[in-house]
């Protein structure tokens, strides 16, 4: 997708949900809030051919297909109500904690995987907090509440209602679903016809039914134990901005939190956005400084209250002049560190193209590392050449090992940047630019064939007032976490 497509699209997501006709139901469609990593999902709304006709085909089947999954597990092999169950038996609280558990590990950890021990430090301070997470696992239900050593409990949202439940989610989006057929019957403008036919079809997806039964699932939870704040992950996803709204239904008094913990892109779109009032939140805390002056130049976000809370991200070990000196010097194995987004498609363009980029290098080392969402024997790859190493260990032991990082979209490379390694960005002529480090422009390399890479490696890395610019912008983006920010905005 072009930049110009790609800007006509965040206006027509904004006109379609701040519709007259729109329902707040509208709000749950994934479809119509654009992220930088789901952009291929907007490319066929440009093409006019067969080939496009017959996708859409697919996803109509595809959608009722999976519906009708949802709803048959809901109806036979539901959870919900010994779920139900466990809420009624908490205690009340004061801080609700939204986070997510990418891979069964996590549930076992004491700290979260987003917001590290910030949830004990909130409940040392006598604050009651509570952790539930949206499962992402392949484990259909986590039973029990697993509660750590400091007494701290963690919940794990169940992967469906009770049938009846998930009946009147799907109802409410059937009737937006008519809606949007309606609006796309009646627009004269081509582009903005399709837009609402497509966004039409992804009302009556999973991806929309989750969204509504997060929300269900989240807004129960502040039912029933009456927490004071609402502090969830932020980025700019469906399900985020609902929960607002039914949050505030709920208790007009709660104080909605969203913490942005990834970088910003360039031209990134839905977490600056900003919807009606009831779907904003009450303030937005950001891992750095960087991220703060980005947001605050966003005049549509004048209203809300920006503050750097800092990242777990964030790290200690920072390179100087002489540890520079030394990865620049002519070494006899160089080890480049492959960083993907945890997406099949980013990974997938990574590993294909560091796997070309190994046969045609056999004296260079290819660190393949993957997001907790994925492992590798699920992925396509066998009898890969021996300078391929695949990843076990911590991401401070792969940075160590490595003189350069080959990314796309991964927030890896600022860690990367900060221990002295030298980016390579890997780029595609005229898609829109999702690099996290965008705005350094030198000590980075960018590549769109093995001959760059091959030329790059060889090269020397740059100067050292060049790394230091791209140091100095890196350590903005991440700062040491600080409970007393978080304490004081729930206090």
């Amino acid at each position: 997708m072009t930049e110009n497509q790609y800007i006509e699209v965040c206006k027509l997501t904004d006109e379609i949900l701040q519709s007259k006709s729109a329902s707040s139901t509208r709000v749950a469609i994934p479809w119509l809030h654009v992220l930088h990593l789901h952009l291929h999902k907007y490319e066929d709304i440009y093409d006019n051919n067969i080939i496009t006709k017959y996708k859409i085909s697919k996803q109509k089947l595809l959608n009722i297909a999976s519906l009708i999954l949802l709803l048959s597990k809901a109806l036979f092999h539901s959870h919900y109500s010994k779920w139900l169950k466990s809420i009624g038996n908490q205690l009340k609280i004061d801080t609700l904690f939204v986070s997510h558990l990418l891979n069964k590990s996590q549930y076992y950890q004491e700290n979260d995987f987003y917001f590290s021990d910030l949830p004990q430090k909130i409940s040392d301070a006598g604050f009651k907090s509570l952790v539930v997470a949206i499962n992402h696992t392949d484990v259909v239900d986590f039973h029990d509440t697993n509660i750590n050593s400091k007494n701290l409990k963690k919940l794990v949202l169940p992967s469906n209602l009770g049938f009846f439940d998930e009946m009147k989610n799907l109802g409410l989006l059937w009737a937006e679903y008519k809606t949007l057929k309606k609006e796309a019957k009646f627009e004269k403008n081509k582009i903005k016809k399709k837009f609402l036919y497509f966004a039409a079809i992804d009302s009556l997806s999973s991806g929309s039914l989750t969204s509504l039964r997060l929300v269900t699932q989240i807004g129960l939870i502040i039912k029933i134990l009456e927490p004071k704040s609402l502090i969830t992950t932020h980025e700019g996803l469906a399900w985020e901005r609902k929960i607002y709204e039914t949050a505030r239904q709920i208790n007009p008094n709660i104080k909605c939190i969203a913490y942005t913990h990834a970088p910003i892109f360039k031209n990134q779109h839905a977490v600056k956005r900003n919807l009606a009032k009831q779907f904003n939140p009450d303030i937005i805390l950001v891992s750095g400084n960087t991220q703060k002056q980005q947001l605050e130049k966003c005049q549509l976000l004048k209203d809300i209250q920006i503050n750097i809370l800092g990242s777990v991200r964030c790290l200690s070990k920072r390179i100087n002049n002489t540890d520079l000196k030394i990865k620049n010097k002519t070494i006899y194995q160089q080890s480049c560190l492959v960083a993907p987004l945890g997406m099949k498609a980013e990974i997938d363009l990574l590993f294909d193209f560091s796997l070309e980029c190994a046969k045609a290098l056999p004296d260079c080392i290819f660190i393949w590392r993957l997001h907790p969402l994925f492992k590798f024997n699920k992925l396509k790859y066998s009898n890969l050449p021996n300078n391929i190493r695949l990843s076990d260990r911590t991401l401070e032991s792969d940075l160590e090992e490595s003189q350069w990082v080959l990314y796309r979209a991964s927030s890896v490379v600022i860690q990367a940047v900060v221990v002295g390694l030298k980016p390579i960005y890997l780029y595609q002529d005229d898609k829109v630019n999702i690099d996290p480090i965008y705005e350094i422009k030198s000590w980075k390399s960018k590549v769109t064939s093995i001959y760059d890479f091959e030329s790059t490696i060889k090269q020397k890395k740059g100067s050292y007032s060049d790394y230091q610019y791209a140091l100095n912008y890196c350590l903005n983006l991440y700062s040491p976490l600080n409970e007393e920010i978080l304490i004081k905005a729930i206090r």
